[in-house]
C-alpha cells in the first residue's frame, strides 16, 4: 500500500514510487469499500439462492406454475445509544432512527397483530415501547436550541447559556 508499482512501456521491468500517508489511506479505503462492497454482493446472490430454492420455488415446481416470488426482508433499526460520548450529529442520527423505528413499529407490526387478532390466528405477540415522550423532549429542546440560535445570530443580549437551560428544563417538564 506504501508503494506504487508503474510499467514501463516496452520493458519488462517496473519502476516504484513511494505513497504518502493520504494517498495509501485512500487506497486502504478504497479497498476496504471494494472488499466490503463485494462481500456484500456475494451474500446477497448466496440469499437469493437459498430464498429461490425454498418453500415458494418447491410448491411452484409441483404444481406446475412459476414460483411465486418469494421475499426476504431485514430491517435494523437500532434505537438511542448509550456511548460515552455524544455529539449533536450523534443525536440527530439516533432520534431520526428512533423515529423511524416508532414509523416502522405502528406502521407494520402493531397493524400485522391487529390484523392477525382480527382473523383469529395464532401469533408471539411483539411489545413495541412506546418512546414518543422521550423524542417529543428531545425535539422540544431542539427547539430551544434554535430559537437560542437565531436569538444570538441577530446579537441579543439576553441569549445565554442560563436561559437555554432554564427554557429547555421548562420545555421537557410540558413532556412529563
Amino acid at each position: 500500500l506504501t508503494k506504487k508499482r508503474i510499467a514501463i512501456k516496452g520493458r519488462r521491468s517496473f519502476y516504484e514510487v513511494d505513497r504518502t500517508r493520504p494517498q495509501a489511506e485512500a487506497l486502504l479505503r478504497g479497498l476496504v469499500v471494494t472488499m466490503y462492497g463485494r462481500l456484500f454482493k456475494r451474500l446477497v446472490a448466496s440469499m437469493n439462492v437459498a430464498v429461490g430454492t425454498g418453500v415458494a420455488a418447491s410448491a411452484g415446481a409441483r404444481s406446475g406454475t412459476p414460483p411465486a416470488a418469494t421475499e426476504l426482508a431485514l430491517l435494523d433499526i437500532y434505537g438511542f445509544e448509550s456511548l460515552a460520548s455524544n455529539s449533536l450529529e450523534q443525536l440527530l442520527i439516533n432520534l431520526t432512527n428512533e423515529r423511524l423505528q416508532q414509523l416502522f413499529s405502528e406502521r407494520c407490526l402493531l397493524s400485522e397483530q391487529a390484523l392477525y387478532q382480527r382473523e383469529g390466528l395464532t401469533y408471539q405477540p411483539v411489545g413495541v415501547e412506546d418512546r414518543s415522550g422521550a423524542m417529543q423532549a428531545v425535539a422540544r429542546v431542539l427547539d430551544v436550541l434554535d430559537d437560542m440560535g437565531q436569538q444570538r445570530w441577530r446579537g441579543l443580549r439576553d441569549a445565554t447559556d442560563s436561559r437555554f437551560c432554564d427554557a429547555a428544563l421548562n420545555q421537557v417538564g410540558k413532556v412529563a
